[in-house]
Parts: C-alpha cells; structure tokens; sequence
C-alpha cells in the first residue's frame, strides 16, 4: 500500500516538473520570436517615395535641373547640328550683266577705238616697228568691224548703250587726245603703251562679260574667234614694247 502511494506521488511529480519545463520552453520560443526583425517586404511591394524638391535659388526662384548633354556622336556620322553642317555651294547661275544687243554695242567701240588711234599711229610713229603695228591694226581691226556687221545684220542686233560701253567710249578718247599731244619716240611708246592696256582690257571683258552674256551659237563664235585675234595683238603689243623700253634716246646734241 506504501509503495504503491510513493509510485502515485513520484508519477505526479514528474508529470508538473514536465508541465513547468513546457511552459518555459513556450516562454523562450515567443521571447525569440519577439527578438527576430520582420523580413522586409521586396523591393516591387515597397511605397514609392516622394522625389526631393528643388531647392529654392537666392532669388527665390527653384532652380532648373541642367540640361543633359547629347549621346557622343558615333565615329564617321554625319553631323546633325545644322551650324556645323557643310555649306553647299548654289548651283544657281547668275543672269549675265550685258544683253546680246549691248555686246555688238561694245565690240563695235573697242574696234573703232583701235583704227582711230592706229590711223594717228600711221602718221606720227618714228619707229618702223611701231608703224607696221599700226597698219596691222588699221587692217585687222577694219576686218573684224566690217564681219561683224554681218553678223548682227543676220542676228537681228541693234547696238544698244551700257555703263560699260559708255566707260569704254570715255577711256578711247582720253587716250586718243593724249595721244595727239605726244611726238617722236614719246610718241611711239605711248602708243604702245596704251595697246597694250586698251588689248589687255578688252581680252578681260570678252571672258567676264561679252562670252557669259552671248546665248546664240553664231555670236560666241565669233567673240571666241575675236579673243584670239586680240589676244595675238597684246603679245605683238609688249613684244614692241620691250623693245622700245631697250631703245637709248636719241640725242638732239651733236658731239
């Protein structure tokens, strides 16, 4: 009866001892449980968060965000920026200055200014040099004039004034006045002198003016036809006027 009572009481015991350990084992586990941090949500289920306001300038005013600067053009890639694109020239031909009418007007000038000054040249040169200079131009110049004519005869061209035939007709006679107050071998190398810059003249407003204003075949032809015919007296013109420069004067002293 005694052992059996002992046997109840140890039985009881043990079963409260496990009962107390149970209870502070559930304490430690809930006290861990409290200790660990929450997990913190990913990073697509966080709120977003509001941008930081600019901050205000000196003036009161926000200030602006810096425009951001442009990709890095690419090697070889054309550029974009219009300020640095190449310029194209135009293609645009300009109208000419003078018309078909205003070119006979001027040949005509440039070959009667030749003979007026040739024919003086004829009767006041001391050198024979000069004198069949002067002939040539005579006969040459008289050629041209007469077949050009023809020419605007056939063309249907009526001369027709311009600023330039007018600076052209004020130069001839400036230097033919000049001309006629010269004698002896002054004379002789003014003249040339003046050919030389009247045919050198002429040559630059055939290639300038009267070529770029002709639009019929038949007149470029000719203007082409009277460059060479020009362009062969300015090379006569300073081969004579080299050799007068060499010329010593001659003295009206005798020794």
């Amino acid at each position: 009866m005694s052992h059996l009572l002992s046997r109840t009481l140890l039985t009881t015991a043990l079963a409260c001892g496990a009962a107390c350990f149970g209870c502070s084992s559930d304490q430690k586990t809930s006290n861990t449980a409290e200790a660990v941090p929450p997990a913190e949500p990913p990073a697509d289920m966080r709120p977003s968060q509001p941008e930081p306001a600019a901050m205000p300038a000196p003036n009161g005013e926000p200030t602006s965000t810096p425009p951001s600067s442009p990709p890095p053009q690419a090697l070889g890639e054309a550029p974009t920026n219009p300020a640095v694109l190449p310029q194209v020239p135009s293609t645009i031909a300009k109208p000419p200055r003078l018309s078909e009418n205003q070119v006979a007007m001027l040949t005509t000038l440039a070959n009667n200014s030749e003979i007026d000054q040739a024919k003086l040249a004829q009767s006041k040169a001391k050198s024979p040099s000069v004198k069949k200079f002067a002939d040539m131009m005579v006969r040459e110049h008289t050629e041209a004039k007469n077949e050009q004519a023809k020419l605007y005869k056939r063309l249907n061209l009526t001369a027709a004034q311009s600023q330039d035939a007018t600076a052209l007709k004020d130069s001839a006679d400036r230097t033919l006045a000049s001309l006629r107050a010269a004698s002896g071998q002054a004379f002789d190398v003014a003249y040339i002198d003046a050919q030389v810059d009247a045919h050198q003249k002429v040559l630059d407003t055939i290639d300038t003016d009267l070529l770029p204003a002709a639009a019929r075949q038949e007149l470029i032809d000719d203007l082409k036809k009277m460059r060479t015919v020009v362009d062969a007296h300015l090379k006569e013109a300073k081969s004579l006027q080299a050799e007068l420069a060499n010329r010593q004067p001659v003295s009206s002293s005798t020794p």
